[in-house]
C-alpha cells in the first residue's frame, strides 16, 4: 500500500510540469517546478543525505542546476505536446503547482524519510520498532540454565580468527565457515555459539552478525537459546542481510534437524517481523514467513504424533 501511494506521489509531482506546459503555462514556470522537486528531494531523503545535509552542501548549486534542467525539459515536453495535438484548454499554474505539492506532501506521509537511501534505511525503523520486547525475551531465557556467556574481552580473545575477515560484512559464506571451523580448535561447542553473540554485541560489525548467525543455524552446532538473542540482535541492529541469512539456513536446519524448532524464535514473532518489512523487503519477509510456517507444521506434527 505504502509503495503503490509512494508511486502516485511520484506521478503527481513530475506530471505536474508537464500537465502545466499543455495547458498553456509560460515558461519561466520552470523556476516554481524546480522549487517543488528541491522540495520533493528534502521530503522524501533522510536528513543525512538529502540536500541539506551537511556533507552534501558542496553539491548544492549541481543539485539545483539538475531541478532546473528536469522542471525545463518536462515543462517543454508539455508545451511540445500542447503544440502538436493542438490543446487550447488553460488551466491556471496555481492549479498544476497545487497537484505537485499535494504529491511531494503524499510521497512524505506515504513514505517515511530514507526511501531513497538503499536498503539500511528502509528496514531500520520497523525492525528496531520490533526489539522492544527482545531484551525482556533474552532476559527470560537466560534463566533456562545454558552456559553463560564469557565477558567482552574473554569472548573476542576465543574468537580473534575472525578479525582476519573484512568487518564490513562483505564475505563469502565460505570464508565464513572456514573462520568458525578454525575457532572450533580453541572453543568448545558449547561455549562457541555465547562467545559469538557476546562478540557481535560488543563490536557491532555485519561481519561478527553474520558468523554469529551461521553457528547458530548450523546443523553440528550444540542447541540451546543462544539462536534467539542472535535474532533479536539482528533485528535490533536492522541487519537485513544477517536477517535473510538467519531466515535461509535456519529453515535448511529445520530440514536436516526437525527438532532444533525449539530453538529457534516464536513463529508470531517471526510472522510479525515479515509484516513490517513486506513493503520493502519482499524477498526477506516471505523467507520469515516461511519460516514460521515450518515451526507451526513442526509443532503440529508433533502433537499429532
Amino acid at each position: 500500500m505504502r509503495r503503490a501511494g509512494f508511486l502516485l506521489a511520484g506521478i503527481m509531482v513530475f506530471a505536474a510540469p508537464v500537465a502545466a506546459g499543455a495547458t498553456g503555462a509560460p515558461y519561466i514556470a520552470l523556476l516554481a517546478f524546480a522549487g517543488l522537486f528541491f522540495l520533493w528531494s528534502v521530503l522524501t531523503r533522510s536528513p543525512e543525505s538529502g540536500p541539506l545535509a551537511p556533507g552534501t552542501r558542496a553539491m548544492f548549486p549541481v543539485t539545483i542546476a539538475i531541478h532546473l534542467a528536469l522542471a525545463s525539459l518536462l515543462l517543454g515536453t508539455g508545451h511540445m505536446l500542447r503544440a502538436l495535438a493542438g490543446i487550447d484548454a488553460e488551466v491556471p499554474l496555481t492549479a498544476w503547482l497545487l497537484v505537485g505539492l499535494s504529491g511531494a506532501l503524499l510521497g512524505r506521509m506515504a513514505w517515511p524519510r530514507g526511501v531513497s537511501d538503499g536498503a539500511a534505511d528502509l528496514a531500520e525503523a520497523a525492525l528496531k520498532r520490533l526489539d522492544e520486547t527482545a531484551r525482556q525475551a533474552a532476559a527470560d531465557r537466560a534463566a533456562q540454565g545454558r552456559v553463560p556467556p564469557p565477558d567482552g574481552g574473554v569472548a573476542l580473545t576465543q574468537t580473534d580468527a575472525l578479525e582476519a575477515l573484512p568487518a564490513g560484512g562483505n564475505v563469502t559464506e565460505a570464508e565464513i565457515a572456514a573462520a568458525l571451523a578454525r575457532l572450533e580448535d580453541t572453543v568448545t561447542d558449547i561455549r562457541l555459539g555465547p562467545a559469538l553473540l557476546v562478540r557481535a554485541e560488543t563490536t557491532g560489525t555485519p561481519r561478527d552478525r553474520l558468523a554469529a548467525v551461521w553457528h547458530v543455524t548450523d546443523p553440528g552446532a550444540a542447541r540451546d537459546a543462544t539462536a534467539q538473542e542472535v535474532f533479536d540482535l539482528v533485528v535490533a541492529t536492522a541487519d537485513v542481510v544477517a536477517l535473510r541469512l538467519f531466515a535461509s539456513r535456519a529453515a535448511a536446519l529445520l530440514t536436516h534437524d526437525p527438532a532444533a524448532r525449539q530453538a529457534l524464535p516464536d513463529p508470531a514473532r517471526l510472522t510479525t517481523i515479515a509484516t513490517e518489512i513486506e513493503a520493502l523487503h519482499p524477498g526477506e519477509a516471505d523467507l520469515l514467513t516461511d519460516l514460521a510456517g515450518r515451526i507451526e507444521d513442526l509443532r503440529a506434527e508433533e502433537e499429532d504424533a
